[in-house]
């Protein structure tokens, strides 16, 4: 369940890099703008109003380069669950799951291809301790939170799934014929303001490499905060780079990432 958060996937996608997108021109956005990066928790139905209310799309798995990646949603009307997970609170230290998923923190639904959701305060029973949050979200990082034990933070992020096993994330993929990155958000909750420092560190994830591109410095303000991460590809070295920022990019969609059905269980 820990990978669920850490990982967004784009190993499965890197074959696109070598098979489909040879001689494809890299596409940019010379439009982005930005919009809000932290909200109080007392206002947290405000801050997820400017997320609500869009035109979502669908992955499309065929894709061949970063412009047909999506495809608008004309499917039927799905309900969105929107929840966190937290340490089991079995008291048995060696208690299955390690973690376990919590009531709903939120929820929308999805009609006419739009997606209306909202999200409620988290309060204490919802938080991860410091050294889960950090595991869960900043792990490629030897993280640190400035100023010691006494200003870190309990948090959460939250995960955005129909409930059809729709996974739903705020995300770009952009590229070209020899490099592929996915961009989005994380609704990263903490109960304090902090700062998080770090320097890189290595990992191993199935049979890719993956790496921090830089060091890691996030200020956090108490209550709701958009942490935009990049996960880049390239072909020449078989290395996968991740980078974060607190920063809200307006070029970044909602897209469902509906399951595969093989052509046995569609007939």
């Amino acid at each position: 369940m820990k990978n669920s958060i850490k990982m967004v996937g784009i190993i499965a996608l890197t074959a696109v890099i070598v098979f489909g997108m040879a001689g494809c021109l890299k596409e940019v956005d010379n439009t982005v703008k930005y919009g809000p990066v932290h909200f109080k928790s007392d206002d947290t139905a405000k801050f997820f109003t400017s997320f609500s209310g869009e035109k979502i799309l669908e992955y499309y798995p065929a894709w061949t380069k970063p412009s047909n990646a999506y495809k608008s949603y004309t499917g039927s009307e799905k309900a969105v669950a929107i929840f966190v997970v937290v340490r089991n609170p079995d008291p048995n230290p060696e208690a299955i799951p390690e973690f376990v998923y919590t009531p709903l923190v939120g929820a929308g639904t999805i009609l006419n291809g739009t997606l209306d959701f909202t999200v409620d305060p988290l309060s204490p029973p919802y938080l991860m301790d410091w050294e889960d949050l950090k595991s869960f979200v900043f792990d490629f990082w030897d993280t640190k939170v400035v100023g010691g034990s006494a200003n870190e933070p309990r948090g959460n992020v939250l995960q955005f799934w129909t409930y059809d096993s729709d996974r739903l994330n705020r995300e770009i993929i952009t590229g070209n014929h020899i490099s592929l990155s996915q961009e989005l958000i994380h609704f990263i909750y903490v109960d304090k303001k902090c700062v998080l420092e770090g320097k890189p560190k290595s990992g191993n994830y199935g049979s890719s490499y993956y790496i921090a591109e830089s060091d890691l410095n996030l200020n956090l303000e108490e209550g709701w905060n958009t942490v935009w991460r990049k996960e880049s590809y390239s072909i020449y070295n078989n290395i996968a780079t991740i980078s974060m920022e607190v920063k809200n990019p307006n070029n970044l969609k909602w897209i469902l990432y509906v399951p595969r059905v093989s052509p046995k269980e569609e007939n």
